[in-house]
């Protein structure tokens, strides 16, 4: 179907996944409609019918968005270094749409544009000597914990966008109120709630917590990489 003009400009697919983007990052996954789509683009809803088949087409084609966002960096060589890269292209892709992330997190690859966009994650495991199965093992649970922390740092409450979220200095402070027994242990992380995390403080935990999860990916998981290259190497060299 050819693009047509609208009164904001030229309706295509590529401009309603715009739109869909613009108003999950404003209001979230609840915001996201084809009657809120057809406003958002100056258009009448049946118009966007001619582009997309339904509102789950257009989930799909926003959740490609994203990850074609990602911008995985050129794989190392050493497949630990290059799943550190990646989660922290992970990160930034939910730092920039805090309140789309959850469609990363709970929603699994739909199109062939999204394997082609992460296949060369699997290629260099593959390349390192490990078997499908070590490759699905390796990267369901280093994404799925990537998941959860990103969820917990920058995801609204499902369903519930608007509730804010509350005041940990002030809960530590009531709760020191309320049991002085323990109050030096309560009022020293009400203090700590006090300064905040920033987002420094915030990528230092992450960063962190990539460790502890790569570090426990390499006790459970045998690395290949070694016995690859020795494979490869002709005998009697």
């Amino acid at each position: 179907m050819a693009a047509r003009q609208t009164g904001r400009g030229t309706l295509s697919r590529a401009a309603i996944v715009d739109a869909a983007l613009r108003l999950v990052d404003a209001g979230g996954l609840e915001a996201l409609s084809m009657r809120s789509l057809g406003r958002e683009l100056g258009v009448q809803a049946m118009s966007l019918y001619n582009h997309v088949a339904n509102k789950a087409e257009v989930i799909d084609a926003l959740h490609e968005r994203l990850i074609l966002e990602i911008g995985f960096p050129e794989l190392e060589a050493d497949w630990v270094e290059s799943l550190r890269l990646a989660a922290h292209a992970y990160r930034q892709v939910a730092l920039n749409h805090p309140q789309g992330f959850v469609l990363l997190a709970t929603r699994p690859l739909a199109t062939p544009a999204e394997i082609a966009h992460v296949a060369p994650m699997l290629e260099l495991l593959a390349s390192s000597g490990f078997g499908l199965s070590q490759q699905m093992l390796i990267i369901n649970i280093y994404f799925t914990a990537l998941n959860g922390l990103l969820l917990a740092e920058v995801g609204p409450v499902p369903g519930h966008s608007d509730i804010p979220e509350p005041d940990a200095a002030d809960v530590f402070r009531r709760s020191a109120d309320a049991d002085p027994g323990h109050s030096p242990t309560i009022a020293g992380l009400a203090a700590l709630a006090e300064a905040g995390f920033n987002a420094d403080s915030m990528g230092e935990q992450f960063a962190l917590s990539v460790e502890v999860i790569l570090t426990g990916l390499r006790s459970i998981v045998p690395d290949r990489t070694n016995e690859a290259a020795q494979q490869a190497t002709p005998r009697g060299v």
